[in-house]
C-alpha cells in the first residue's frame, strides 16, 4: 500500500505468513512514516511486520518485505522480519 503514515503498535501485525508447504506472501509498503512499536498489553505478542513460513518442506520460503520510507522507527520490542522454519 501507499500512504503517508502506518503505525503498528501494541502487538498489532501486518503479516503475509503461511503454515504449510507454500511460500509466504510478499509485503510492499511505500509510506512517508512507518512506526512499528511495542508489545501487547498481556506481553504475549510483539508488534510485527513480516512474512514467515512454518513449512514442512525444505522448499517453503518466507516472502519478501519491501519498504520504501523516509522515516522508519522500530522500538520497544517490535520486529520486522522474514523467516522460514523447516
Amino acid at each position: 500500500f501507499d500512504t503517508e503514515l502506518v503505525k503498528i503498535k501494541d502487538g498489532g501485525q501486518i503479516s503475509a505468513s503461511t503454515f504449510g508447504q507454500e511460500r509466504g506472501g510478499d509485503i510492499n509498503i511505500s509510506v512517508n512514516n512507518l512506526d512499528v512499536e511495542g508489545i501487547s498489553a498481556n506481553e504475549q505478542f510483539r508488534s510485527f511486520l513480516g512474512s514467515i513460513t512454518d513449512g514442512r518442506s525444505p522448499n517453503a520460503n518466507a516472502g519478501n518485505v519491501t519498504l520504501i520510507t523516509q522515516n522508519l522507527n522500530i522500538r520497544d520490542g517490535a520486529l520486522i522480519a522474514t523467516d522460514a522454519f523447516n
